[in-house]
């Protein structure tokens, strides 16, 4: 039995219900990464609507803290935040072992050269604000299979791109 967190938070006890899963119905497991916390809030309930498990950090610091303890399937963050910005903490988790593939998703407000200083730190895909949650949405989705299929294939690096939405 695997039990999964949905909408947690660095700093707080568990924000929602503990969920037993068995493998049949196992959920992919997403961290959000945003200063804004009403950001991280809309980002988990329209997450959680697609039957993503969803974690949540408010910064980088916080966003390491929960990929390492929590190991989600992909991370999506933002790039402008306290503490330790989005790029930076790509780049120290790009360094750890086991986080090399795990799928990172960079949202930018900054426009194409930060969304590229981002795929240049390791993010898998960049988009620039604002998003539109569908194709964000499928985004996701392919980065998802993808992953999976590099993982049951050859180790090659996933295809790095960035998109204006």
């Amino acid at each position: 039995m695997l039990l999964v967190f949905k909408n947690v938070e660095v700093g707080r006890p568990t924000a929602g219900s503990v969920v037993p899963m068995n493998h049949a119905t196992l959920r992919h497991k997403i961290l959000v990464v945003d200063d804004s916390a009403d950001t991280r809030d809309m980002m988990a309930k329209l997450l959680e609507m697609e039957s993503f498990a969803v974690l949540t950090a408010p910064d980088g610091n916080a966003g390491i803290y929960v990929a390492t303890t929590e190991r989600p399937d992909l991370i999506i963050t933002d790039i402008n935040m306290p503490n330790l910005n989005g790029i930076e903490m790509i780049k120290q988790l790009r360094q750890r072992p086991g986080f090399e593939s795990i799928p990172i998703m960079a949202i930018t407000a900054y426009g194409e050269g930060v969304a590229q200083d981002a795929i240049d730190a390791g993010a898998n895909l960049a988009a620039t604000k604002p998003v539109q949650f569908k194709s964000l949405a499928l985004d996701i989705r392919e980065l998802l299979e993808k992953s999976l299929s590099d993982s049951n294939a050859d180790p090659n690096p996933a295809e790095k791109k960035t998109t204006s939405q």
